[in-house]
């Protein structure tokens, strides 16, 4: 009796939906969390009189939170993607840092209108769990963008007619 041998080998028929780690996913949920604590480390220093003792503190923790920030998107930015997921939250991320690299109000309101026409795109969902983690992070990284703009930093006031999105 013969004894029938293998001609495909083992990891050849392994599943390849299941795809290693991203590791981008970790740096954007990083991000997300450096973002929340620079938003409230303005909204910190937005009422207080620059002369008040404890203001060159507050200032200083803002400027620290923002630094984090920017190190983050940066690294974020430099990551190789290594999944389709992965795309949209590269996407966000140059949105995020352009908004907060905005000059003018008339940018920040270009790039607001940006990011709520064109939600769908940011927002894809192909039924992997990778999609959902994004898409999960992609709406936390929507309430923290409208939460920024509402600190009003530039002056650009509200666009209010437009729908949100990221």
């Amino acid at each position: 009796m013969a004894i029938a041998t293998a001609t495909t080998r083992i990891r050849a028929t392994e599943d390849t939906s299941v795809l290693p780690p991203s590791p981008i996913v970790p740096l954007f949920a990083a991000m997300l969390a450096a973002f929340a604590e620079f938003i409230a480390r303005e909204r910190d220093i937005a009422g207080v009189d620059v002369w008040d003792p404890a203001f060159r503190g507050w200032l200083a923790a803002a400027e620290a939170a923002q630094d984090r920030l920017t190190d983050l998107q940066n690294a974020l930015q430099a990551t190789p993607v290594a999944h389709p997921a992965d795309w949209p939250l590269k996407r966000a991320t140059f949105l995020l840092q352009a908004t907060l690299g905005a000059d003018r109000p008339e940018e920040v309101a270009q790039l607001r209108r940006a990011a709520r026409q064109n939600a769908s795109s940011f927002l894809r969902d192909d039924g992997t769990q990778a999609s959902q983690q994004a898409r999960q992070m992609l709406a936390r990284a929507q309430a923290l963008h409208e939460d920024f703009l509402a600190l009003d930093l530039l002056g650009q006031g509200s666009d209010a007619d437009l729908s949100p999105g990221l």
